[in-house]
């Protein structure tokens, strides 16, 4: 029996999805309304399943105060996970389908309250979903070395527990051998542990509020009398605080650990959201984006860190993609969610509901490890030379010893090539397409969902083949998505682009993340993680702001066309800029190498041999130099 694969489960919810768009399509006007009464049922089973997982892994390890679980029970527990899975990525898919449908339609009451329940029915589905996959996950037998000592292990087991008068355990051993034939086993490190869905819970509360409130205050700020300048300065003052932040986040947590870096983050992303439900002072509005952009990089780059820290090194990529639609379903969902909410509710409830997200991630935190809780292979996955086979020494804890390395820019920069084009799709592509608004919404709805996608893709294969080799893959697709995106006229191109854009984004985005934390220390996970921040943020800015004055002189498909144009230009100027980085370093080595050998020659008071020779004849000025 095969574990199930998240791939199969997006499958079946993107099957149901398409079908049940096609399906609105042709009989919504005549359908009731969504109901929304199936969440409750739900949420309770996700809980049932989450609770009956945990107490079951507990017993298939044979701990003291257990009962041991009979192979029977065990194997019903798998079929029931695998339904649940199945029947929520169907439930997910519908839900998604309405969603996407009703979208275009938000002007009226009906679809709007459907497209709620849509919303509200897929979060439900979704963490249903990973409930059923928890409990699949609890039922494998735990990996032993071989087989002979497990079955030591087992003899001892049977002695101890019939030396102390328990008739009641007695079957155990033979529970646990009669399980390994029945329950799933693998041969793989846990990806999925204890401290790692701790650390979702924080990761799901700061992109929760961080999203709620993104669109919410600008609108906050206009309707305080604010004028549109002055409130689109919230959203500025809420990015140019993260990146002053970013430079200063890897010595913080240098200096006072993970876990108190993440919390201060929660801290500054939570409570000053509480603020602004009680003042519409236009400062007070700055004052507050300031302080939590700052929280919110401080989450990033130290929650950041310590995800990967509890990742299996040989499964970093699967992990970071895993991490990434954890944090990313919760951004798709709370953006638009926050937007209605206000309109429906005010503005102070959700700025309540925003703070009490982030603060209540806080609680979590303690549950956390305090640093690396696993340490470095010797070797590992194939995402490139180490920092100092590029750079000759590994970046220290702070950020201007990364950003003079070259293992890091490379994939930092190509990954910001990519942002480049992100800032420019969702900024000008309404913008591109003012007379087919419900184009654009479902183009960028597809985007992100297909770059999860093509994370999770990248992640599995980088892992097993290498996540070095994807970068300039990346890179080609989402040009490839661009130049899709310039023919404005065609609907369907639109839609294909924004698709394979996203795919493209999704890719890159794993494979820079995943190389750049391969090649550090574990001491330089948070420098590593703020400059791939860096990256972000700054390419989104620089891809906006230089498109806005191109677009001017162009128009908008010309534009896409160049932005499409200049994506390979930038690999082919990073793939020179490599070489010539990799033939610097081979000379250096080359020279070091002479004059250790001159060194050793004069010691010795004989002539240098072997590697030593050679690389003295062939750089003769180290020898001088060493002289």
């Amino acid at each position: 029996m095969r574990p199930t694969r998240v791939t199969t489960l997006a499958v079946v919810g993107a099957v149901c999805a398409l079908a049940a768009w096609l399906a609105l399509r042709l009989s919504y006007t005549h359908l009731p309304p969504l109901p929304w009464t199936g969440v409750p049922a739900l949420l309770a089973t996700a809980v049932v399943e989450a609770f009956t997982g945990y107490d079951l892994q507990a017993r298939i390890a044979g701990r003291r105060g257990r009962r041991p679980a009979a192979p029977l029970f065990v194997t019903r527990m798998v079929a029931l996970a695998k339904a649940s899975s199945l029947a929520a990525a169907a439930i997910a898919g519908l839900a998604l389908g309405f969603l996407i449908y009703t979208s275009s339609l938000l002007n009226a009451s009906t679809p709007r309250q459907d497209a709620l329940a849509a919303a509200v029915t897929l979060a439900s589905a979704v963490v249903l979903a990973c409930a059923a996959l928890y409990l699949e996950y609890c039922c494998r037998v735990p990996n032993v070395r071989d087989d002979s000592a497990r079955d030591s292990r087992d003899r001892e087991d049977e002695t101890r527990d019939r030396s102390t008068k328990r008739p009641s355990d007695w079957h155990l051993p033979a529970a646990r051998t009669v399980s390994r034939v029945l329950v799933m086993k693998t041969n793989t490190e846990a990806l999925v542990t204890r401290p790692l869905l701790v650390r979702f819970v924080s990761t799901i509360a700061s992109s929760a509020s961080f999203y709620l409130l993104l669109s919410a205050v600008p609108e906050y700020a206009r309707s305080a009398g604010a004028g549109a300048g002055t409130a689109g300065l919230a959203t500025t003052a809420l990015t140019l605080s993260s990146v002053a932040a970013y430079l200063a986040t890897p010595r913080l947590t240098a200096r006072y650990g993970y876990r108190m870096t993440l919390a201060v983050g929660l801290a500054a992303l939570g409570a000053p959201a509480l603020a602004l439900a009680f003042s519409a002072n236009i400062a007070v509005i700055m004052a507050v984006c300031v302080v939590r952009g700052a929280g919110f990089a401080l989450v990033c780059v130290a929650g950041g860190a310590l995800t990967v820290s509890l990742i299996p090194p040989r499964r970093r990529g699967e992990g970071l993609a895993l991490a990434g639609l954890i944090a990313g379903g919760a951004s798709v969902a709370c953006l638009p969610l926050g937007v209605w909410l206000t309109g429906h509710v005010g503005y102070r409830p959700v700025f309540l509901a925003g703070g009490a997200v982030a603060l209540g991630g806080l609680a979590s935190v303690p549950w956390l490890p305090p640093g690396p809780a696993r340490p470095e292979p010797k070797s590992g996955p194939k995402s490139g030379p180490p920092i100092a086979d590029l750079a000759g020494a590994e970046p220290a804890a702070g950020i201007g010893s990364g950003l003079r390395s070259p293992a890091l820019m490379l994939p930092a920069v190509t990954f910001a090539a990519v942002t480049m084009g992100i800032g420019i799709f969702v900024t000008f592509l309404p913008l591109a397409l003012p007379r087919a608004t419900g184009v654009a919404a479902l183009a960028l709805l597809i985007q992100p969902a297909t770059a999860m996608g093509g994370r999770w893709v990248a992640g599995r294969y980088g892992d097993r083949h290498g996540s070095a080799v994807l970068l300039a893959p990346g890179v080609l697709v989402a040009a490839a998505g661009l130049a899709m995106l310039s023919m404005t006229a065609v609907q369907a191109a639109v839609i294909a682009g924004a698709a394979v854009f996203g795919v493209g984004v999704g890719v890159t985005q794993n494979a820079s993340q995943t190389v750049m934390y391969s090649r550090v220390a574990a001491s330089g996970y948070s420098t590593a993680g703020a400059i791939w921040n860096l990256a972000y943020d700054g390419g989104m800015g620089l891809g906006a702001a230089w498109f806005g004055l191109a677009a001017a002189h162009t128009g908008y498909p010309a534009g896409f066309a160049l932005t499409a144009a200049v994506l390979p230009a930038v690999l082919a100027v990073l793939a020179a800029s490599r070489a010539s980085t990799a033939r610097r370093a081979s000379t250096a080595r080359t020279a070091s190498t002479a004059r250790t050998s001159a060194r050793r020659a004069r010691r010795t008071g004989e002539p240098a041999a072997g590697l030593g020779h050679q690389a003295l004849e062939a750089s003769p000025g180290a020898c001088t130099t060493s002289r």
